[in-house]
């Protein structure tokens, strides 16, 4: 990450990320928050299964560990 990317994160989550969290309604819900969190899970749920995070682990850590060159794995 360089400074450009940092000062863009950083305006983000101040400007956008952390206003919609604290933001809540009569009920103390932060509807905007719950709403983007929903949307997410929605769009990117498929990245983020438990069969992904194996074929990374045997990717990234058991085969180098093991001294394998690669693998064929999506």
């Amino acid at each position: 990450m360089d400074e450009r990317d940092n000062a863009n994160l950083l305006k983000t989550l101040e400007n956008e990320v952390v206003p919609m969290f604290y933001d809540r309604d009569k009920d103390g819900l932060p509807v905007r928050w719950i709403r983007r969190m929903k949307n997410s899970i929605a769009t990117l749920a498929w990245r983020f299964s438990a069969h992904r995070m194996v074929a990374d682990y045997v990717k990234y850590a058991y085969l180098p560990a093991a001294g394998g060159q690669s693998a064929k794995m999506p």
